[in-house]
């Protein structure tokens, strides 16, 4: 269930995904510049992240951007890494449109 919500532009989400994920572990990229507010929420994703029986990190490719992409699969690594057992739910921008792109690929690209 979420605690808080945030709107931002996509490279700001992934820039606190990526913080969230050095939050969760030291070793993971930190974050230059990030502000008080967002270094804060980070930290409070992190520690309800710690928390949960079975974290889940939802991405998706609806805002075009790799590097939110990037960072949801970051911050997944750093839950493993301190020993949780997350799962990473990676969502399609329409419904018909992984399905789509299977089917065109089994027809060789035609």
């Amino acid at each position: 269930m979420a605690a808080a919500t945030s709107r931002a532009a996509p490279d700001d989400q992934a820039r606190l995904g990526f913080a969230v994920a050095h939050a969760l572990d030291p070793a993971a990229p930190a974050v230059e510049g990030l502000d008080e507010a967002s270094a804060k929420l980070a930290y409070t994703i992190a520690s309800a992240l710690l928390a949960a029986k079975r974290p889940l990190v939802v991405s998706g490719t609806g805002a075009g951007s790799a590097a939110m992409l990037q960072a949801a699969a970051n911050v997944a690594l750093a839950l493993h890494r301190q020993g949780k057992a997350a799962e990473i739910c990676l969502a399609a921008p329409e419904v018909n449109s992984l399905g789509l792109a299977m089917l065109h690929a089994e027809e060789g690209g035609r």
